[in-house]
Parts: structure tokens; sequence; C-alpha cells
């Protein structure tokens, strides 16, 4: 069979090509159907109040082995980092040592390839299954929303797997402008890497290790241009990045990426030679859910085209990632399993409008938790198993009983016993064959009564572990959402 590729048209699998985006943005024309955004898993096509949120700015050269910053001003940067990865997973950095004369030249060489002519582009088309080279999305479900944008994509590292067919030589310069950047840009990774394991307090290289000797670092120069209906249509829609990493250069004037941040769309401004961090997937694995991988996307505008360039950092695909080791204990269990090529399956996931979930390695039914009860009663699916408990550091499997009824204790009742009875951290995992049914009564003291270690508990050999508390159950679900033990909370 012939392979086919496809230019910056799209091909659907209806066999019903389009023009391409700036054909149609030159024409003025309304974009398809494909193209407009309805009802979306990932928050609505409003924008937020911009005084909202912002973006934090988090100095790089402080980092750096050679800075002669005071040890005091590094340990604040670093906690701002810190800060900005667990809550949002992204920032923007500045210091990072990188020439602003590198980074114009590079946003001139993306202008300048996207205004060759369209039989030059086509040189360089990706084929349709493929990533690599020049067009627009790579189609992979007939209710796929199309991004209204063009994109050049490469891999520049490991440097011996480069495909150079797909490397325009046209502008002359394009190769090693390039070269120079990603190589000046690994640098900054590395700074940035071991950063983020001080931040954690972690062994350096935990994170980094993971990424093999051969990690990949692939580029991919974006194009937007003008949309006549950004009401409707996004230059990409709402994802998280598969990577580790994701460094993004900006065009130089003109914004257009979001964030989303406690249910909101946050603008990321323009900040002329500043770079973008966001974390990927991968990131938000290694590091237990400590760090974030957000949800971003791209708008468009009516009136100026936007060039953007964006850099992933990625594991190698055969290397086996997993949570870090230090970040997993009974307060914060493991939340995520060992996985590797994980970035096989992301794009697919978010083309068809949800997250990358559908895998029991990867998803559970039910995050690690203890309940807020005082005792829970569940009754079990008759065939189907799937609930765990944390025992020991081990998750032990609670096998189906027909009849049975499962009983475990809730934080209350360990308040009440003075920490004598346990309330355990349980999850329940998933399967990808056959759903599971399940039924669980809690009994949980009047809100309004107040409870407290029994008095009989506690002594000169065993104190009193907890304060009083009432209304437990209400304050609860915040904590358990943030991955916290609220009993924790009322602990002496």
């Amino acid at each position: 069979m012939d392979t086919v590729y496809v230019t910056d048209s799209v091909v659907l699998p209806s066999a019903k090509m389009h023009k391409s985006v700036e054909e149609m943005s030159i024409n003025g024309e309304e974009p398809p159907q494909e193209y407009f955004v309805k009802d979306s898993s990932f928050g609505s096509m409003e924008s937020s109040d911009p005084s909202l949120g912002s973006i934090p700015i988090i100095d790089i050269n402080i980092f750096s082995l050679s800075s002669s910053h005071d040890p005091k001003e590094v340990e604040n940067e670093i906690e701002k980092l810190r800060s900005a990865l667990s809550s949002g997973g992204c920032f923007q950095a500045i210091g990072h040592g990188i020439p602003s004369s590198l980074l114009d030249k590079l946003r001139q060489v993306a202008k300048q390839f996207f205004a060759l002519p369209a039989e030059e582009k086509h040189k360089y088309s990706r084929a349709a299954n493929e990533v690599e080279g020049y067009g627009q999305d790579r189609v992979v479900s007939e209710k796929q929303i199309l991004d209204w944008s063009s994109r050049l994509s490469l891999k520049v590292f490991p440097e011996g797997q480069r495909r150079l067919n797909f490397w325009p030589e046209n502008p002359s310069d394009f190769k090693d402008i390039l070269h120079e950047y990603v190589v000046k840009l690994k640098g900054v990774m590395d700074i940035l890497f071991k950063a983020m394991e001080k931040s954690l307090n972690l062994v350096e290289g935990s994170f980094s290790s993971q990424f093999g000797d051969n990690s990949l670092i692939k580029a991919r120069f974006n194009f937007y241009p003008p949309c006549s209906r950004p009401d409707m249509v996004l230059g990409v829609k709402a994802h998280s990045d598969r990577s580790g990493t994701t460094v993004l250069l900006q065009d130089d004037e003109v914004g257009g990426l979001q964030i989303f941040k406690d249910d909101e769309w946050i603008n990321v401004p323009v900040i002329h030679h500043a770079l973008v961090v966001n974390l990927g997937d991968q990131m938000q694995i290694m590091s237990n859910g400590i760090f974030k991988s957000p949800l971003h996307r791209v708008l468009t505008n009516t009136d100026k085209l936007r060039i953007s360039v964006a850099t992933f950092n990625e594991p190698e695909p055969d290397k086996e990632i997993g949570p870090v080791e230090q970040l997993i204990d009974e307060e914060r269990p493991r939340l995520y399993r060992n996985v590797k090529n994980f970035a096989a399956f992301n794009y697919e996931c978010f083309q068809k409008g949800k997250p990358p979930s559908p895998r029991p390695d990867l998803v559970l039914g039910l995050k690690p938790h203890a309940d807020g009860s005082a005792i829970t009663f569940v009754l079990q699916d008759k065939e189907v198993e799937g609930f765990q408990f944390l025992k020991d550091n081990q998750w032990i499997r609670v096998p189906a009983i027909p009849q049975a009824l499962v009983i475990n204790r809730g934080d209350q009742a360990e308040i009440m016993s003075n920490g004598i009875f346990k309330s355990p951290v349980h999850r329940v995992v998933t399967n990808s064959e056959r759903e599971r049914i399940s039924v669980a009564v809690f009994s949980s003291p009047d809100s309004d009564k107040e409870i407290e270690p029994i008095g009989r508990l506690f002594n000169d050999s065993r104190p009193r572990l907890y304060k009083k508390v009432k209304n437990y159950v209400d304050t609860y679900f915040q904590y358990y959402q943030q991955g916290k033990r609220p009993i924790d909370a009322v602990r002496y």
C-alpha cells in the first residue's frame, strides 16, 4: 500500500479534504464545524478575569552553581519554585542564560519558514500516521475537534535519531540555530532538575535519572493564523503535555496561551525573552502528584498571527518511570504505578476529548484515602474485585466474598480510641474489561457532637494523641482531595 502524506490540509477518516488553516484565514472563510469547540471535558471557552490569576516569574540564574547569590535568596527562590510547580505546574523563567539574540533568531527562522510558499513547505510534510514533519493535527477520532494551527515537529536529541529530511533547508541557518538553542536549553534543564529535586529534599538525580542517558528532546514550531471565529475555535484545544517538562518560547508580541488553574483559565502574558516552563504528565507521576501537569490551551484572534516554539523533554520510550520512593509514605501513599512509553497514548486520549485515563495501570477508581466516618460498611461486587488496603506499606487486596460485608474503621473511631483502632488508607483499582459496583454505608456522630479520645484510653504511658473536634466530616473532603490525611490536622 502506498504511503499517504498530509500537507497543511487535514485528512479525516471519511477522506474528506479541507483547505489549510492558512488558506481559510487569508480568504476570511468560516472555519468548518470540525474546528468548533462545543461541549468540552476541560472547561468552557470563557476566559477568566485577567486580574484573578498570575503566572510566577522565577530567576533560574539563582540556581546556577556559579551563582554568587546569598544562600537565603537561593532558599527563597527554591521555595518559590516548589510553590509554582505544586500549585499550577507552570512559571516564566528569566535569568536562564540563553542570549536574547539567539531567541530572536529562533523566532525569526520560524516566521521565515511559515512564510514560505505552500509547495516549499510541503517538501517537509509528515506521513499520515506520524508526528514528525510539517502539517496539522494527526486525526485519531471522527469526533476530534481540530486545532486552528499548523506545526513543524522535529526530534532534536538524541542527535543520531534526527530525520534531517524534515529539517528545512530554507532558511539556510535554520538547522544551526535550532541546534544551538536546544544545546543551551539542555543546560537550563539540568539546572532546573537539580532545583526541583532540592525543593523536595530529594537526592540529586532522582528525577533526571528516570529520563535515561538517551532522553528525547523534540521541538515543535507552531503557527496560528488569524481566525474569524475566536469565540468557537482554539489554536490548540485543552490538554496536558505528555512530556516530563515543556519549555515554550512565546511570540514576542501576540499572547494566547492559557493555563487552567483553580477552575479558571489564566492568561500567560508575553515576557519578551522569558521562557514558559510547564510540567508534563510524566513529571507529575515521578513526583507522586506533588508537582502538577497543568491543562493549557491556545486562543485564536481575528487580527494577528502568532508563532511559538515548544520544546519537549521526554524519558526514553522504553525507560520505566514511577514515583520517587522518597515521596511515598504512610501520609502520602503511592498515587501512580510504574509505566513506560506513557507518551504513546497521551495524544490520542486528548484528541478524543478526555485525559489519558483509559488504562488500569495508571488510573484508580478511587484514590487512596481514609474514611471520615466512625465505621464504614461496604457491600462489594459479588464477582469483580478492586478494593485494596494499605498495610505495612503494601497494598492488600480484599477478596470478593458473596453476601459478606467489609467493615473498616474511619478516622473518627481512631480519634475516639486514641489511636488504638486504626483508620486504614484504602483505594479501588480499575480493570480494562469489567465494570464493578459496590455500596458503602457510613456511620458518623451527629455533626454538632464534639468527639475526643475516651479518657480511660490515655495516660502517662500512652499520651493523648488527638484534640477535641466536631463537624469533622465537613473538613474531611477538602483534605482528601489535596492528598492529605485530615486526621493529622487534629493530632497533638
